[in-house]
């Protein structure tokens, strides 16, 4: 056991994820296996070895192109990775293996999930609960690929302290975590944040969210204290607010009682030194003068009332003389009508008329002309009684006839003259006595609203003084004040919670410091010294030493940090797991990168128990690992580039750009 780790104890003993079986599948119906890949919790080594025949030249002689960075794509994608570097390996895959795909065996927490992905994308995902390769496909399993993706998002993204990356409000996914967690050559190592570079993993700030989920996965990001101060904030600005509102409150009664008597005095017409109330029977106050002004404002509208019923009587007898006239006229036109139709010999028109007028008969009323009832009218009589037509039998009867009917049109008109001219005037004065009744209700009204407002003035001033008098407070000012105090204690607490999150926020970091301390001190040496700048957007975890080899350490050990940490730190979310593809290729010096490995298996000794190590560490690698390394259980596979049973695919692929080395 490493004496330099004796400081940090394991708080768990296994991974919260890790790979356990990996089967690249030719076809599933049948189901044919290329290669089965067994992983375990702790190291594992997947070596691309060179071969020693020095004859070797090419790619045979350096290792590459026998598909360990396409084991790295693969594991990625059976954890639901679909990066843009995964799609282009399997549309390549799809041309040799059209029904092949990548199963595996996914330890999420206590739970193991069997998951095929195909290579196609026309073809479904599967995936079973505590399952086998064989349930996979058997026929009437239960499809779960849904839950098994729901349960990578519960496990280790649900549990972080925040839901959205803070600034854009990005829901954070586990697709950002898993491109943190397996690092591969394409970005050389050269920053600590560039996870996918050119992948587009879905940040919409490239530069500010991978900083931001690191620390929310540490468990150092200051969310919390920022919304506690965002909250303090407010509640300083909203007390400011409520002290103001009881400030005015407290001047509110006395302000409402000097508007209230200002009303008062106006309308009882006194002056500032009149007292409100008769401070004896001999001064009258304010209030006195009140009532006697209520009293006349009362005597006044029942003038108006008077007014008003008087107008109204006067109003309906007019409109009953109006409407005698109205019928009287109406029936003279009538007659006029129906001598007309008589001459012109229209018989339908005239019997027509004969029975309007018959109507008219039957009202009630006096002919204005004879100044008798309707019904006994002479001339209305002779003439309504008329039924015979005329006929053209006797010419000169006829021409006798027409003239008497002209001459008794000619007299109706006449008499209809004065009938219209006292139909109009009456009209008139009707117009006038509505203008008029009008002009009275308004006053009326406005009366009884200014006595009803006054009455209430009254009301309101008594209840003022007498809230004055006994000191009471109003419910509003009850209100505010009780609000002012909950505030004030809202804040008081949030201030308390921000002094515990900065001590929180501060020790994690010094954790975290201290631990990559030890690290560095390890791998470097008693002179390095290593530390953790949590505001760093490029290399958190740094290192007191120059060089470029240096450089790429600083993220390595970085990665390592993290996996420490989350193994010795309830507060770290970190999955446990971790994928290094060819670290060496990226401008690492051989004897640092064989030390890096001892240090790690130092790691997994000092903090696993019983055999099992808390975390999964799955390295790709062309460079030899230390002798210690290069045998059971860490190594896991050997690929070489010469025989086809040696490659990841047991056939060499026409083509693997995501394979060819970095210069």
């Amino acid at each position: 056991m490493a004496d330099w780790l004796k400081d940090f104890k394991a708080t768990r003993s296994t991974p919260n994820l890790w790979v356990e079986h990996a089967w690249i599948l030719e076809s599933r119906e049948p189901l044919s296996v290329i290669r089965k890949i067994v992983l375990r919790p702790g190291i594992n080594v997947v070596w691309a070895q060179e071969p020693e025949d020095e004859a070797a030249t090419g790619r045979e002689a350096a290792g590459h192109g026998v598909g360990k960075t396409s084991l790295s794509l693969l594991l990625r994608y059976a954890l639901c990775d679909d990066a843009d570097t995964i799609g282009m390996l399997r549309d390549e895959l799809l041309g040799y293996f059209p029904q092949g795909g990548i199963a595996a065996t996914v330890h999420v927490g206590s739970v193991v999930w069997a998951v095929f992905r195909p290579f196609s994308g026309h073809r479904q995902a599967l995936a079973v609960r505590d399952g086998t390769l064989e349930s996979i496909f058997s026929d009437g399993a239960n499809n779960q690929f849904e839950q098994y993706q729901q349960a990578l998002a519960n496990s280790f993204v649900q549990i972080l302290p925040v839901s959205t990356l803070p600034g854009s409000g990005q829901a954070m996914e586990w697709r950002h975590i898993l491109a943190w967690r397996t690092r591969d050559q394409r970005t050389r190592f050269d920053n600590f944040f560039h996870w996918r570079s050119g992948e587009g993993i879905g940040f919409r700030r490239a530069r500010q969210d991978p900083p931001l989920l690191m620390r929310a996965v540490l468990g150092i990001l200051d969310i919390g204290a920022a919304k506690l101060i965002a909250d303090i904030e407010t509640a300083e600005q909203e007390l400011s607010q409520l002290e103001r509102k009881v400030e005015e409150l407290q001047r509110e009664p006395t302000y409402n009682l000097n508007r209230v008597e200002q009303a008062l005095r106006r309308a009882a017409k006194t002056d500032g030194f009149t007292p409100m109330e008769a401070p004896d029977l001999i001064t009258p106050g304010v209030l006195t003068i009140l009532e006697s002004v209520l009293a006349g404002r009362s005597r006044h509208e029942e003038q108006l009332e008077h007014e008003i019923t008087e107008l109204d009587r006067q109003r309906q007898e007019l409109r009953a003389e109006l409407s005698e006239i109205d019928n009287e006229i109406e029936l003279w036109q009538l007659e006029t009508s129906r001598i007309q139709a008589l001459l012109d010999g229209n018989q339908q028109e005239y019997e027509r008329l004969s029975n309007e007028i018959s109507a008219l008969r039957n009202k009630k009323g006096r002919c204005a002309l004879g100044d008798v009832e309707f019904a006994d009218c002479d001339y209305i009589k002779s003439n309504t009684s008329k039924v015979s037509f005329l006929r053209k039998r006797d010419e000169t009867a006829l021409v006798e006839t027409r003239k008497a009917y002209e001459a008794t049109r000619s007299t109706i008109a006449q008499r209809l003259i004065p009938l219209e001219q006292r139909s109009l005037a009456l009209r008139g004065q009707a117009k006038e006595q509505q203008t008029q009744a009008r002009k009275l209700e308004i006053r009326s009204a406005t009366s009884v609203l200014e006595r009803d407002m006054l009455v209430s003035l009254q009301a309101e001033y008594r209840e003022l003084a007498r809230a004055r008098n006994d000191g009471k407070e109003s419910a509003d000012l009850i209100l505010a004040r009780k609000q002012h105090v909950e505030l004030e204690q809202q804040r008081q607490s949030a201030l308390m919670n921000l002094e515990i999150a900065r001590h929180q926020r501060t020790a994690r970091a010094a954790c975290l410091t201290k631990l990559t301390g030890v690290l560095a001190e390890r791998l470097l040496g008693s002179k390095a010294f290593g530390w953790f700048d949590e505001q760093s957007d490029s290399s958190p975890f740094r290192l007191a030493v120059g060089g470029e080899a240096f450089h790429v350490l600083e993220v390595l050990l970085g990665d390592i940090v993290c996996l420490v940490d989350a193994i010795t730190c309830k507060a770290n979310h970190h999955p446990g797991f971790v994928i290094h593809d060819c670290p060496r290729e990226a401008d690492m010096g051989a004897h640092l990168y064989q030390d890096f490995l001892v240090m790690l298996r130092e790691i997994e000794e000092s903090l696993g128990q019983n055999g099992q190590a808390p975390f999964q560490y799955v390295l790709t690698t062309t460079s030899p690992p230390p002798i210690d390394l290069r045998n059971e259980p860490f190594l896991r596979l050997v690929l070489k580039p010469g025989a086809d049973d040696d490659l990841l695919f047991k056939r060499r692929l026409s083509q693997q750009p995501i394979e060819l080395p970095i210069s």
